[in-house]
């Protein structure tokens, strides 16, 4: 990855991917582009100046000098953010998506370290458990492969501003109406590291009552259907539904509104949990996979308690399939090793 000097001309610098030219090979040199993506992701638009002594035209001059990423060939590597082309031009807010950290009862667990740390096995959970009593921001945020009993990974959609009142009515006005509602979410997840993914059953709920309290039955389902994904190598692909996130601002004393990580109106709510390779379950004294030595690290004493684990750390995407808010989770896979 380079950068290009754009003091000057604005420059757009544009390559096939290795998909395409893979195509075009195909073709015989007679293909034809039918579609091509942009991203800015090297731009911060936090450089706006408003206040700019010489005025209006000199605005954006920060960010129009900003220098932009040579284009390369992997498709991985070029866009982590697409620009999107809206049809409809009276759209002022888009949906975000953030992990809702705990604050739904006990059932959502958040970063530890900036991490998601998801257990191979029950042994390593209660390991992690003992050896860290006094640490509860560890000890309350992990959770076990498939165990249905544990705490998960609740994510929400929606928008994230304090500009916008989290009431029904703009959930129906700025989500609803212009379609932005991610009633199904797409999930990727590296196949080599985890075979399937847990969401919300369909007749899972989170709402206010009459009394304006919060009331939710979360549940996890398991999906195996996979399809590979095109832009991540070794990356598949699992659908997920999304459940009506109808949780309101509180209209009664004292109700605590910290329960949504999402700022104005709410559109859905996913739940996540995964499943990995039998082969990274084996308990302490079992065989070590060559996964975690080859893509992760072995035998560490990870929270200094004299413990040791086996860990692989990756990155789970997930995008919402109507607003394409993208969500990344960086995922730690954990198996206690021993002493």
């Amino acid at each position: 990855m380079a950068f290009l000097d754009n003091s000057g001309d604005i420059i757009l610098d544009a390559v096939l991917t290795d998909l395409g030219r893979q195509r075009m090979a195909e073709a015989g040199g007679n293909s034809t582009i039918v579609k091509f993506g942009l991203g800015d992701d090297e731009i911060n638009y936090g450089t706006y100046d408003l206040a700019h002594p010489s005025g209006s035209a000199y605005y954006d001059l920060e960010i129009m000098q900003t220098p932009v990423f040579q284009a390369t060939t992997a498709t991985n590597a070029n866009i982590n953010y697409g620009l999107l082309k809206l049809a409809d031009n009276s759209i002022l807010y888009l949906p975000a998506i953030a992990i809702n950290d705990g604050k739904i009862s006990k059932i959502a667990i958040g970063k530890y370290n900036n991490m998601i740390y998801v257990c191979t096995n029950s042994e390593t959970q209660e390991k992690i458990t003992v050896a860290t009593s006094g640490d509860a921001a560890l000890k309350n945020n992990v959770m076990i492969v498939t165990d249905a009993s544990t705490p998960f990974v609740i994510f929400e959609s929606g928008l994230d501003t304090f500009e916008i009142a989290a009431t029904e009515a703009n959930r129906s006005s700025y989500l609803v109406t212009p379609d932005l509602i991610d009633s199904t979410f797409t999930i990727s997840a590296d196949s080599r590291f985890i075979t399937s993914v847990g969401g919300l059953k369909a007749d899972s709920y989170l709402r206010n009552t009459s009394e304006n309290k919060v009331e939710e039955d979360l549940r996890l389902a398991y999906t195996t259907t996979a399809g590979t994904s095109a832009n991540l190598d070794n990356y598949n692909l699992f659908s997920m539904k999304g459940v009506s996130n109808e949780i309101t601002e509180p209209s009664v004393t004292g109700n605590d509104n910290i329960i949504s990580a999402i700022k104005g109106p709410r559109g859905t709510v996913g739940g996540l949990n995964f499943d990995v390779p039998a082969e990274l379950k084996t308990i302490a004294g079992g065989t070590v996979s060559r996964l975690f030595s080859q893509y992760g690290t072995v035998n560490s004493n990870l929270f200094a308690t004299g413990y040791k684990y086996d860990y692989i750390d990756t990155t789970v995407y997930v995008t919402g399939d109507f607003s394409s808010a993208t969500l990344q989770i960086p995922v730690r896979i954990i198996r206690y090793h021993g002493t």
